[in-house]
């Protein structure tokens, strides 16, 4: 079986929703739980396509990667946040702004997604367009562009997620 049946999609999504909407609200009361439920179940029956995509097989698998990939990605942030200040704060002012183009080799709209997301969510960079494969990304400095393009520890990182090549 190649795709994960859409009851399993459903339970996912379900599951997602309940889990971020307790760990917003911090309380457990019967209302709040009884309120989570109804809500989760609602955007569920509504959206269920639209919040998880079909993954295909190893889609279990592709999430909890991703799970993994997330606190890399918050100490990715945390490091151009620091680098950002530094550049802005410097006396020189090392700011070269540049606009890279590369190539990323995913096939699905996911993965180009996450890395588009992750690119924007970087402080000192921003994705610009996302045309087939293609990235245009604007960069605060040279070298944080150039990563992008020889470095791709970020496209590799999101390959694994995914299972394909990066």
């Amino acid at each position: 079986m190649n795709q994960i049946s859409r009851l399993e999609v459903r339970i996912l999504t379900f599951s997602i929703l309940l889990l971020f909407w307790m760990l917003l609200s911090h309380e457990v009361e019967f209302f709040n739980i009884l309120g989570g439920v109804a809500s989760a179940w609602l955007v569920t029956a509504i959206s269920h396509d639209l919040l998880v995509p079909s993954l295909g097989k190893g889609a279990l698998g592709k999430a909890g990667r991703f799970l993994l990939y997330i606190p890399w990605l918050l100490m990715e942030i945390l490091k151009a946040g620091l680098d950002v200040a530094y550049r802005v704060l410097h006396p020189s002012m090392p700011i070269t702004p540049t606009v890279v183009k590369f190539e990323a080799p995913f096939e699905g709209d996911l993965p180009r997604t996450i890395l588009a997301n992750s690119i924007t969510l970087t402080p000192g960079t921003i994705t610009i367009e996302v045309d087939g494969k293609e990235f245009t990304v604007h960069s605060l400095a040279e070298e944080i562009a150039e990563e992008f393009v020889t470095g791709k520890s970020m496209q590799q990182k999101i390959a694994r997620i995914f299972e394909e090549e990066g």
